[in-house]
C-alpha cells in the first residue's frame, strides 16, 4: 500500500520521477538532480506525493523508506529546498544504508541549505 499512498501518480518526469500533486514535476526533478551532484550518489528517481497543508505536520517534508516515498508539505517552505533536503535523506539511506533521521551528515548542511 506504499505507507497508506497507494501507487498512483499523475504524472511522471523525464528522470523517471513520479509526481502526485500540484508541482511542476520539473522543479522536483531540478531539485533531485542537485542533491545528486551535491551528495555523490545516483539513485532512481523517488516517488513523490504532494500532501495537504499539516498533514505531516511539524515537517515540512518525509522520507520513507521500502519502498521509497517522499512527501511534501509545500505550504511549509519551498518545494525545491525540501525535496533537496528528502533526497539527502534518501541518498544517504542507498549509499549507506542510514538515512541519518537524526540530521548528523554534513550533507544535510551543505546539499539542502539546512532546512531540517
Amino acid at each position: 500500500d506504499n505507507h497508506g499512498y497507494g501507487y498512483a501518480f499523475d504524472r511522471q518526469g523525464v528522470t523517471g520521477l513520479k509526481l502526485r500533486g500540484d508541482v511542476p514535476v520539473h522543479v522536483l526533478e531540478a531539485a533531485y538532480m542537485d542533491a545528486q551532484k551535491c551528495v555523490g550518489v545516483t539513485a532512481p528517481a523517488p516517488f513523490v506525493v504532494i500532501v495537504a497543508k499539516d498533514a505531516i505536520a511539524p515537517a515540512q517534508g518525509r522520507y520513507l523508506s521500502d519502498p521509497t516515498l517522499i512527501l511534501i508539505d509545500p505550504s511549509l517552505g519551498t518545494t525545491e529546498t525540501i525535496m533537496r533536503h528528502e533526497m539527502v535523506h534518501y541518498l544517504l539511506q542507498v549509499s549507506t544504508g542510514n538515512a541519518h533521521s537524526t540530521h548528523d551528515s554534513p550533507l544535510f548542511l551543505r546539499c539542502s541549505l539546512n532546512i531540517l
